[in-house]
């Protein structure tokens, strides 16, 4: 059987192999529409380039997986003009910032937490 859609009404309906490339008449709306001639579904065995499903892939060992990146030393900085407690990357020692509260331009310098 041929499952059919129609295009002006969007009723679906079944025919016959035999229909295939033929003209017929919606059950619904009674207008004309080509049906498509017939498909073979693909061989299960089809090469699709699909990607392997989870539990197809080869299992990683511990070794081989990859460790996150340390992340950057945050150091703690106080704002001289507004006194907010700031954390910012350690290579930002000693440079000139803008604090994001006051927007006062001031030298950073470290202090403990």
């Amino acid at each position: 059987m041929l499952s059919v859609r129609c295009d002006h009404c969007s009723h679906r309906f079944d025919l016959p192999e035999k229909a295939a490339g033929k003209r017929v008449r919606c059950t619904q709306c009674e207008r004309i529409l080509d049906v498509p001639n017939a498909v073979a579904p693909p061989e299960p065995d089809d090469d699709l380039g699909l990607a392997p499903l989870p539990e197809d892939r080869p299992k990683s060992s511990p070794a081989e997986k990859t460790t996150p990146a340390p992340e950057p030393e945050k150091v703690f900085f106080s704002c001289r003009s507004c006194a907010q407690s700031l954390k910012v990357p350690a290579k930002a020692l000693g440079k000139n910032i803008q604090c994001p509260f006051c927007q006062t331009t001031q030298t950073i310098s470290a202090t403990a937490p």
